[in-house]
């Protein structure tokens, strides 16, 4: 994970940072960077905002909020290893 700053150029800081590519992405700004994202090939569910809600829906990238839920309805278990010996 490289944090870069926000604003004019980040798509040159990015493809500088990152010239094979970018895995994920994690908008903590909005204001147009999950499309940049996008733009960039990387995949919706590999796009995560926490601010940019609009364009999650718009787009069907996870949110915190997403991943809330998800965490809801599918309880952390333990397993135990060694499991029915």
């Amino acid at each position: 994970m490289l944090p870069l700053t926000y604003g004019d150029g980040v798509a040159d800081r990015i493809n500088t940072a990152a010239p094979k590519g970018v895995d994920a992405v994690l908008d903590a700004f909005g204001g147009g960077y999950v499309e940049l994202a996008l733009s960039m090939r990387i995949g919706p569910k590999r796009i995560n905002t926490i601010i940019d809600f609009a364009a999650a829906a718009e787009h069907g990238v996870l949110t915190v909020r997403h991943v809330c839920r998800i965490q809801r309805r599918r309880p952390f278990r333990s397993r135990r290893i060694g499991r029915g010996r």
